[in-house]
């Protein structure tokens, strides 16, 4: 008989606690990375220049667009993990593993081939207003992508074991020390004047480190089990495929979604352009991705509720969702349009504020669409895709027909009312075709999870529109308004008593200095 592999290494304690634990991570891993990339972006502005600026964006994009590749096998092997795990069906476990790696490494085959293949029209085609020794250099740095996007596609599915394992407090810790190495080897190549080779070299150099980082933490977590993608076994990869397949079709709408109109800035407008749109989107998505780091272990949490058939829970946990994104997101947005001008000129210089007003125009459009992120976790979870798939085509379909005629219309400003016009339109269709499987109306939603801190946002924000209080610029000073608006909102919404009896419970069992202020607040 063949020897039963081993998980090791895996965590005990209850769902919620695995919740709490990686949701607090991954807040904690914004709070240290956060503060490096408002430098990284105008230290890198001041290094390369606007127009080198506008064409490290173009490389990002491309970067990023190499996630498509994904074909959603990561959501996959996330739900599969946790489902398994959950079960202890421990020889489907390594099934998934070896046949997951085989399908990244014939991936990672065909990217390289088709990088190396279309080089040519590529460049051309989204550098076509660079100078011919621009576009020369750029053609230089062409092959670098070659092993960025590679590297990046291998880590994936061991990342996304992790995650499946509930450990999504290592995943955060790894893809902080990454961001961290990354600003280091930024600054480090532009400060010796490597331009944007530099910048290329240093993604290079912390995408291999995260690489061998994940893979070392794979190994502790499941010391007896050995990767093999010769053993990829062909039911099992296509039982895989036919629900990652279709979650790829959403995955690569939002991808498309997410970059397109840079794409088309750069075809039709230009690559300054792209850099001032990067700008405005990456700040306002900032803001959107701050409180969906809590629901980094949403997805495999449901999973695990689904394969235990518990739908209470399973409706206590979409709840919850919504109403902890909205203590962090409400404010944020209320925060950021107030101050978007302050904000745009301490971060990027006083030039730059022309990127202030599509901030805030895709801050809000990020918000509507966050809004739908918990019931995407929930209906994922449960193994149903068919509403993410048919909202994420909708969105794709305006966003590229929308920034189409927009941006050969009305140029930057037509790539940000398209693409926040679709992001709004395809979250309201998403909410209405998952209200089914969800169990909770979205009109409660709002009204139990988001009434209050609009409530006690909006005061924040009327006590700072007082006379001559947000007149300096300094970032000393932003600060301490970021302290007061804060300290105005948490006491509103102690004294509205937004949290109740299970979020003092919760919060007593993992926060101790919470459990004196609950005393306080039941005794008054």
């Amino acid at each position: 008989m063949d020897r039963e592999p081993k998980l090791g290494g895996l965590d005990e304690r209850p769902l919620s606690s695995k919740i709490f634990r990686g949701s607090l991570f991954s807040v904690l891993q914004k709070v240290v990375v956060g503060p490096v990339y408002l430098f990284i972006v105008p230290f890198t502005l001041a290094r390369v220049g606007t127009s080198g600026y506008g064409t490290w964006a173009v490389f990002v994009t491309l970067i990023t667009l190499g996630s498509l590749l994904d074909m959603g096998l990561g959501s996959t092997v996330t739900k599969y993990i946790a489902e398994y795990n959950r079960k202890g069906d421990l020889r489907a476990f390594q099934k998934v593993l070896d046949s997951t790696i085989a399908m990244y490494l014939f991936i990672v085959g065909c990217l390289c081939f088709v990088l190396w293949a279309g080089s040519s029209v590529l460049v051309s085609g989204l550098f076509h207003d660079l100078a011919p020794e621009q576009i020369s250099r750029v053609t230089s740095l062409w092959p670098l992508l070659f092993p960025i996007m590679a590297i990046d596609l291998i880590t994936r599915p061991f990342l996304c074991v992790i995650s499946g394992l509930q450990r999504t407090d290592l995943t955060q810790i790894l893809s902080c020390v990454n961001s961290l190495a990354n600003a280091l080897l930024v600054v480090l190549f532009l400060s010796f004047g490597f331009g944007i080779r530099g910048l290329l070299l240093a993604t290079l150099a912390s995408s291999l480190l995260l690489c061998i980082s994940v893979l070392m933490v794979c190994r502790q977590l499941l010391p007896t089990f050995r990767v093999n993608p010769l053993q990829c076994e062909v039911a099992t990869l296509r039982k895989i495929c036919s629900f990652s397949l279709a979650l790829y079709v959403g995955h690569t709408m939002v991808m498309i979604q997410n970059n397109i109109e840079k794409l088309l800035l750069a075809r039709f407008v230009g690559v300054v352009p792209v850099g001032w749109y990067s700008m405005a989107s990456e700040g306002a998505s900032k803001f959107r991705r701050f409180p969906q780091l809590l629901l980094n272990p949403v997805l495999a949490a449901a999973s695990e509720l689904h394969a235990a058939e518990d739908e209470e829970k399973m409706r206590e946990l979409y709840f919850r969702c919504h109403k902890y994104m909205a203590v962090m997101s409400v404010p944020l947005i209320v925060f950021g349009a107030l101050n978007a001008n302050r904000l745009v000129s301490l971060w990027v210089g006083p030039k730059l504020t022309l990127v202030a007003v599509p901030f805030v125009v895709l801050m809000i459009g990020n918000f509507v669409n966050q809004l739908g992120a918990p019931a995407w976790c929930i209906t994922v979870g449960r193994g149903i895709l068919r509403p993410s798939v048919y909202a994420a085509l909708l969105t794709s379909v305006l966003n590229v027909g929308l920034s189409l005629i927009f941006i050969a219309k009305f140029g930057f400003a037509g790539a940000v009312v398209g693409t926040s016009a679709a992001m709004i339109v395809s979250a309201v269709y998403f909410l209405k075709l998952t209200r089914p499987y969800v169990g909770v109306p979205f009109h409660l939603i709002l009204y139990r999870a988001y009434l209050k801190p609009l409530i006690c946002s909006l005061a924040a924000a009327a006590v700072m529109l007082l006379p001559n209080l947000l007149s300096h610029r300094e970032w000393v000073v932003m600060m301490i308004h970021v302290a007061v608006f804060g300290a105005i909102y948490t006491a509103g919404l102690l004294l509205v008593r937004f949290f109740d009896r299970f979020d003092l419970a919760k919060a007593e069992g993992h926060i101790p200095f919470v459990r004196s202020v609950s005393t306080i607040l039941r005794t008054s």
